[in-house]
């Protein structure tokens, strides 16, 4: 059940799906927010084409995003879609993780939070925390990577509720880090919970950063093709494809209210 209370008002349907209008400082906020009343369990998701495409194919995606009480768009080309649809979203609402980590980390720091981060491999966590080490020396945070047995579930349940986090990042790459947040719901608590992609590979230079300025000027998913074509092909060529029919639909539903504006207006002012 979302809390209404923490779901942005400013909330749009893009591509069949739900997205909040937020800027940086309106998504830490809800972290403050979710910590300073204590609230149980807020999760935090994001939007982008990819997560738009396994969202009408993957059951368990549909039923993470229904329990997110905060959505943030994580996509250049969904702010652009949103401008031609009649939104009032602006560049600024384009809001993704790496964009905002520093903030949210010297937050953390500054505010004595506790981060508790599931995700990667192995060495990459041995690296991240001697990186967070040198870099956040007051931040509480502890890893645990993201290659576990299901047999091995109630131990780290176990160091999650030992540890009682302020937020809970879960890196493991969609689908299975949405999967993992909403079986997990039941065996732990933390105040915010959120999906953390490939950050803490991003962080420790296993994967290559795009540079933020061309994530601004919607050209990040180009970089990430050319860094990574193996993977990344089917996601940046194949997948987009598959929303055209959602796309022509929302135009012409947008195309078409409009219409039905213009000849209200007509017929109240039939002189001009």
């Amino acid at each position: 059940m979302r809390d209404e209370s923490l779901t942005n008002p400013n909330r749009y349907s893009l591509l069949g799906v739900e997205c909040d209008e937020l800027t940086i400082p309106d998504v830490l906020k809800k972290f403050e927010y979710a910590i300073d009343t204590d609230q149980p369990n807020l999760i935090i998701g994001n939007h982008n084409l990819h997560s738009i495409y396994l969202f009408h194919r993957e059951p368990r995606m549909q039923r993470f995003y229904d329990s997110c009480n905060v959505i943030y768009i994580d996509s250049m080309l969904l702010i652009v879609l949103g401008k031609l649809l009649g939104f009032p979203l602006q560049r600024k609402h384009r809001t993704a993780f790496l964009d905002w980590y520093k903030d949210f980390l010297s937050l953390a720091e500054a505010r004595e939070w506790r981060i508790f981060y599931v995700g990667g491999r192995q060495e990459s966590v041995r690296k991240g925390e001697e990186w967070f080490r040198g870099h956040y020396p007051k931040l509480s945070i502890r890893f645990h990577h993201g290659f576990f047995t299901s047999c091995q579930l109630p131990a780290l349940y176990d160091e999650i509720r030992e540890f009682r986090p302020h937020i809970l990042l879960v890196g493991m790459g969609m689908p299975r880090q949405e999967d993992w947040i909403l079986s997990a719901l039941g065996n732990v608590r933390a105040n915010a919970i959120m999906n953390g992609g490939a950050m803490i590979e991003y962080l420790m230079g296993d994967l290559i950063a795009t540079p933020r300025w061309l994530g601004q000027l919607g050209l990040e998913w180009m970089f990430r093709l050319v860094m990574e074509p193996r993977r990344l092909a089917r996601r940046y060529l194949i997948e987009p494809l598959c929303l055209l029919d959602l796309l022509a639909r929302d135009l012409a539903t947008a195309w078409n209210w409009r219409g039905a504006q213009a000849q209200a207006r007509r017929f109240r002012n039939p002189g001009r």
